[in-house]
């Protein structure tokens, strides 16, 4: 596979840290995210890079130094790396970590490190093996393999493998922030290869499919090339690193560097100096349009295959359904299903995109409860009706609201169809909690309270948040108390 990676490190050179407080475990980092959620991980291990990772130094200088490095990088990749790019402020980190988690996930982190005999290795290495530009690596955390690769190598997929490097050729550690942007970079590289959209990228290394797959896994990077740049100065920056300078022979990549200053080659150098931005689907890195992509290219194509694409619809974000109506990739998948399923399809892609909606989607993020219930009292007629016990909305949710309480009240209001069962579900779980720790017979306020649910925000408290409102407020009574309310619920 090739190895789409320049030759020298995408960051800036950095100090090496200090000595400081050793590593967290997984264990640790599960436990405060449960506490305290990803956005405290996040500050802490932002923290705890400043400070130092009192790891083990960056050493490849013998078999037993070489892994021990190793074993570090995994482990800092694996739980470190993961965890802040959960917590992060980016939505395409954030979007790019979800292809890493799951069981089994799409994708996986392992460790590359630099061996111990990389020269005796590259000497012997035959022909293909550049001796003044690449060291021999190994995979995972014993030295038992050999890959050649370049000097400034820092991360590459391999399948379903993404293999990164924790440091540079300098044995300084690489942030976070760091190891993020190249997952990201590669990430982008995999999709484009699955959707097939750019197929000389791996043909030919002086192709336009190879520049515009790179350019576009730059553009796409948090930090690095182009970083704190927009338009046309974000896209001159990547082309610059991409192809370099016509004065300076080493700049840029090489192959793309020789083809877009060689003399006649007009057309190459002019689709290069148009791309104005990245192309292609799935810009964003996201798993959810990916597995929207996997659905269309299933061979059977019947009523059940279509109600499961038309369920991950529903999933999409605003922006990501948009995305997803304007591919001419999914455009041509759809036409596939014939008529009626494609219909079906399309018109999923039309509901829930409109400003109303947006708007619905940052009161709910806002958390306050006048602005929510009336931004829902604006929307169309048929956005309420497709909210209304709606997977893909619940997913949505799921993951715009993290308190059980505040989704209980949103569940009450959309399966309703009615504003005033949020306050009715707000009433409920007041008085739930006043009634904590109470048992024995139903508390007047209580059984008001419950009176006042519609059945169906009674079902769906019951059903979508078992794990959440329920054991929260109802799980917090008394054990008799508990069980007949639950029992009222269900009624």
């Amino acid at each position: 596979m090739s190895v789409r990676v320049p030759r020298e490190p995408e960051g800036a050179e950095r100090a090496p840290a200090p000595a400081g407080a050793p590593p967290l475990a997984r264990h640790d980092v599960l436990t405060l995210q449960r506490r305290a959620g990803n956005r405290a991980v996040g500050r802490m291990l932002a923290r705890r890079e400043a400070e130092a990772t009192g790891a083990p130094a960056v050493d490849w200088s013998t078999q037993p130094k070489a892994e021990a490095t190793a074993t570090e990088t995994r482990r800092r990749i694996r739980t470190d790396l993961l965890a802040h790019m959960r917590a992060s402020g980016s939505l395409i980190v954030r979007n790019t970590v979800e292809l890493f988690a799951g069981n089994p996930p799409l994708l996986t982190l392992e460790a590359t490190t630099k061996r111990s005999d990389s020269d005796a290795k590259v000497a012997a290495g035959g022909a293909g093996v550049d001796a003044l530009n690449d060291d021999a690596y190994f995979r995972g955390v014993t030295m038992d393999n050999v890959h050649f690769q370049s000097k400034g190598m820092i991360g590459t997929l391999d399948g379903t493998t993404m293999y990164l490097r924790g440091h540079d050729s300098g044995k300084t550690l690489r942030t976070l922030d760091q190891l993020a942007a190249t997952v990201v970079h590669e990430v982008s590289h995999f999709l484009v290869s699955q959707y097939g959209e750019l197929p000389g990228t791996d043909e030919s290394a002086s192709s336009f499919d190879r520049y515009a797959d790179e350019f576009r896994a730059y553009w796409v990077s948090d930090g690095g090339v182009g970083h704190g740049l927009t338009g046309a100065a974000r896209a001159t920056a990547i082309r610059e690193h991409l192809v370099g300078t016509a004065g300076d022979a080493t700049s840029g990549y090489a192959d793309l560097h020789k083809r877009y200053f060689k003399d006649g080659e007009d057309d190459f150098k002019a689709k290069v100096d148009a791309l104005a931005g990245p192309t292609g689907f799935n810009v964003a890195n996201s798993l959810r349009l990916h597995r929207l992509w996997q659905l269309l290219t299933r061979k059977r194509r019947d009523d059940e295959t279509i109600g499961d694409i038309v369920l991950m619809v529903s999933a999409l974000t605003v922006d990501e359904r948009r995305e997803a109506k304007a591919s001419p990739l999914l455009a041509k998948l759809i036409r596939r299903l014939g008529d009626d399923g494609a219909k079906r399809v399309r018109t999923a892609l039309e509901k829930m995109v409109g400003p109303k909606y947006e708007r619905f989607l940052a009161a709910i993020v806002g958390g306050k409860a006048d602005e929510i219930k009336a931004a829902y009292a604006d929307l169309p007629r048929d956005d309420r009706a497709a909210i209304a016990m709606n997977a893909g909305f619940l997913l949505n949710v799921g993951r715009l609201v993290t308190d059980a309480g505040a989704r209980a009240r949103l569940y009450a209001m959309t399966t309703t169809g009615d504003a005033a069962q949020y306050d009715a579900m707000a009433r409920f779980l007041d008085a739930a909690r006043a009634a904590k720790d109470l048992d024995g017979a139903l508390p007047a306020e209580l059984d008001a309270a419950l009176k006042g649910l519609n059945e169906r925000a009674r079902w769906a408290l019951f059903a979508w948040e078992r794990e959440g409102a329920m054991k929260d407020y109802v799980g917090k009574l008394g054990s008799g108390l508990a069980d007949s309310v639950r029992e009222r619920l269900r009624e």
